[in-house]
């Protein structure tokens, strides 16, 4: 693979990542209202999501140190788009 397609396998890779990771985080805060167990359950789904980010990353690293870039460029770009979509905190 070349330069280009391992920078584009990573950011789409990354943006996986970002979907599964912000995506999550979003359905558990959207549950906490609902939940007897808020502790425990905001406890299990971040050590879930950390464990599934960081087993991503491990995998797209194998292929390179690019794509390992350009996968963390795809993880902070989705960031970005769901804030914007969604809405953002206001710093007062």
């Amino acid at each position: 693979m070349n330069l280009i397609e391992l920078s584009l396998a990573g950011l789409a890779w990354g943006m996986g990542l970002g979907l599964l990771h912000f995506g999550w985080l979003w359905i558990t805060v959207r549950r906490l209202a609902g939940s007897s167990q808020s502790a425990l359950l905001v406890f299990r789904d971040f050590a879930f999501r950390l464990l599934l980010s960081l087993l991503g990353f491990y995998l797209v690293s194998r292929i390179g140190l690019e794509g390992l870039i350009a996968s963390l460029a795809g993880f902070v770009l989705v960031k970005l788009i769901l804030i914007n979509r969604l809405g953002g905190v206001e710093v007062v």
